[in-house]
């Protein structure tokens, strides 16, 4: 059912509805770009949005969530990559099949209800990615993930400049996050809150202006109230601003955990942590910036 047209509430192939349930996977393919504005798109329990590689979907102003009931997830999306593949600006002289796929989301889309909002991978089986297809882009601005399990996983590629290639100097993801909303606002009856961003062999993937909050921290265990993000091996940078209601980690286990190693400089900067358990954990990483950073303890 995918086609080049623009879909908007009004104008779209499944009867001009401005809200549609998809049984089965979503598939946009390789040389396909998919236009999505004003609409609600929910999906079975089964039933995924997959991006391949070459692909390009696009998202304003629209819902991505499950049937009804939050206990009957939907995978989420993935946005498949070529792991072989180190441009991600997609280098015309490649076949589109072989390109990365791209996601963007803004004007306050909402992906909702999900085992994983936005993987940046291919998924054999649940949970079991091809290490073959890493490297997608998801580009998100004021945009929202709200109740996933997982919001954003973002792993194992480094991109270099095609340009040059002989420098052989990586280059940051092109996957970013600008004004976006992480929240967990309801208790499940199955899964409990994981990570609302996790980067995992990742260079230079950004966080600005990005706020994470359980909002109905009293629903859960002190140890179950999720964490906002986790970075592994990875380099990353999360900028917020001086407004405490805008950009901070607010009743997580964790704000941020840190386990990147040495020679991946991390930053954390102008963020507001407010009622976390943790703020800030360091595994013993090396070339850190934690700065500007103002954390509110609540009185035990």
């Amino acid at each position: 059912l995918v086609n080049s047209d623009p879909w908007s509430a009004t104008s779209n192939p499944f009867g001009n509805q401005s809200e549609v349930t998809f049984t089965g996977d979503l598939v946009v393919p390789a040389g396909m770009h998919l236009y999505v504005s004003n609409m609600t798109l929910r999906f079975a329990p089964n039933a995924k949005l997959i991006v391949q590689r070459g692909g390009k979907a696009n998202f304003l102003n629209t819902k991505l969530t499950s049937l009804l009931c939050t206990d009957l997830r939907w995978p989420g999306i993935r946005v498949e990559g070529n792991t072989a593949n180190p441009y991600q600006d997609n280098n015309p002289n490649l076949p589109i099949g072989q390109e990365q796929a791209w996601l963007v989301l803004s004007g306050n889309s909402i992906v909702e209800n999900a085992r994983y909002g936005v993987w940046c991978a291919r998924e054999f089986e649940s949970d079991n990615p091809d290490p073959a297809y890493y490297g997608g882009v998801v580009r998100a601005s004021n945009s929202r993930f709200i109740n996933c399990l997982r919001g954003v996983q973002v792993e194992h590629y480094h991109r270099f400049d095609a340009n040059n290639p002989q420098t052989g100097t990586e280059l940051p993801n092109r996957s970013q996050f600008l004004g976006c909303h992480f929240e967990t606002n309801a208790a499940w009856p199955s899964g409990t809150p994981g990570w609302m961003a996790f980067v995992d062999d990742i260079r230079g993937v950004k966080f600005t202006s990005c706020s994470f909050e359980n909002s109905a921290p009293q629903l859960f265990p002190p140890d179950e109230t999720g964490g906002g993000i986790f970075m592994f091996n990875s380099i990353t940078w999360v900028d917020g601003n001086n407004n405490p209601t805008s950009t901070y980690f607010r009743n997580l286990r964790f704000g941020v955990l840190n386990s990147s190693g040495i020679y991946h400089p991390v930053r954390v900067a102008k963020m507001h942590f407010e009622n976390n358990v943790i703020g800030i954990a360091d595994m013993g990483s090396t070339y850190v910036n934690y700065s500007q950073n103002t954390f509110d303890v609540a009185d035990q």
